[in-house]
């Protein structure tokens, strides 16, 4: 499974569409994230980048300058 797909069931299961969230809580996950890419150095990194791709995809939104998201689909 790719990051992209991951994150985003990730984010479905904490978060109904149309609920907001924080890009701390996605900070939350990074030990989970670090078992399933243990040879990854840079998961916070990584997290930031597929949330972005998320967004690009239309699955969430940007809501403000605060890290905060929408769970858009």
């Amino acid at each position: 499974m790719t990051w992209d797909k991951k994150l985003h069931e990730e984010i479905a299961k904490r978060h109904a569409v149309g609920e907001d969230f924080t890009i701390e809580e996605l900070y939350d996950l990074e030990e989970k994230f670090k078992r399933w890419y243990p040879n990854n150095q840079h998961i916070l990194e990584t997290l930031r980048d597929v949330i972005q791709n998320l967004r690009d995809k239309g699955f969430v939104k940007f809501v403000d300058n605060e890290g905060r998201y929408q769970r858009i689909a």
